[in-house]
């Protein structure tokens, strides 16, 4: 396996493991995921300018995206 990729799954992984660890923390669930939410938009803006905007023909996957997300956080949360 490439070592990029390998290094990115492994990333991937450790932030997964801990957002939901700060999930568990007891705050509010619902403001915690939202928390967490923006701060990866934050840490995604600086590649924007690398990738660009996604085509016209993507939105529609996006927004879509977007909404199956929406409905895995409140699933989450409420699990928490």
């Amino acid at each position: 396996m490439d070592p990029f990729v390998f290094a990115a799954v492994l990333l991937g992984a450790a932030c997964h493991a801990a957002w939901n660890s700060v999930l568990k923390l007891r705050l509010d669930p619902f403001r915690t995921i939202a928390l967490i939410a923006m701060a990866s938009a934050i840490v995604a803006l600086p590649a924007l300018p690398f990738v660009g905007f996604p085509p016209a023909a993507a939105w529609p996957w996006v927004l879509a995206s977007a909404f199956l997300h929406l409905g895995y956080y409140i699933g989450l949360t409420e699990a928490y």
